[in-house]
């Protein structure tokens, strides 16, 4: 399985649980494709051959004898980014890069190329196959959760929201504890009443379990198949 991932730097962060697109074993792929109301994640299914094509890829970088956790493509502060996880039985890999924009295909290399941190030459063709994905045979996915995040130290700018009775609290068999805070895991059918809750910018603030809670929410894409 590949799980592609990237962040614009300033602010908006590359996050794995976010991606760009993820490639199953079986051939299905999730994808983010532009729709004129915004980026939006489409679902296809390879044929053979193309599967092929990728896992071949895939095996060039887990033939790589030590792949660092991190590389750098260019030179500068507070770069985009982007983020790779492999996974095949026993085998993971797991790096990120910084320079790259998750959908440039022709590389600027401002890095020295020569230099120990460039990324390796298997990368960089993964890299350009990923960017390069289209699918004109594909439909709109729709997860079957969506992810509602919450954490400490709310901005004091967020909009104070008040969280519906009926929805699941932490003490719910759908709240996951994550560090300092939670997940609750929300019906994809409660999208359009979330929507309402939470403003344009998908974050707020709630109360609950006696605490003041930065939330926002994400599709939740499954990592396995």
């Amino acid at each position: 399985m590949i799980t592609f991932a990237a962040g614009g730097g300033w602010g908006d962060y590359l996050d794995l649980n976010k991606p760009r697109i993820v490639i199953y074993e079986n051939g299905d792929v999730i994808f983010v494709k532009d729709t004129p109301v915004g980026p939006a994640y489409f679902h296809t299914t390879l044929d053979g051959g193309a599967l092929s094509a990728w896992r071949r890829q895939m095996q060039k970088v887990f033939s790589l004898k030590a792949i660092k956790d991190f590389y750098t493509a260019e030179v500068g502060g507070d770069l985009p980014s982007v983020g790779f996880s492999l996974r095949e039985g026993n085998k993971v890999v797991i790096t990120y890069v910084a320079g790259w924009d998750g959908k440039t295909i022709e590389l600027p290399w401002k890095a020295i190329p020569k230099s120990t941190d460039a990324p390796p030459a298997e990368l960089v063709q993964l890299y350009r196959m990923l960017c390069a994905f289209r699918s004109q045979r594909c439909e709109v996915w729709n997860p079957k959760y969506i992810e509602v995040q919450f954490t400490q130290a709310p901005e004091p700018t967020d909009p104070l929201l008040e969280w519906p009775k009926s929805w699941p609290s932490f003490s719910s068999d759908r709240a996951v504890k994550i560090g300092d805070g939670y997940s609750i895991y929300l019906d994809y059918a409660q999208l359009s009443q979330l929507r309402q809750l939470l403003p344009a910018t998908r974050k707020g603030v709630v109360e609950m379990a006696g605490k003041r809670w930065r939330v926002s929410w994400r599709s939740s894409i499954p990592f396995d198949k």
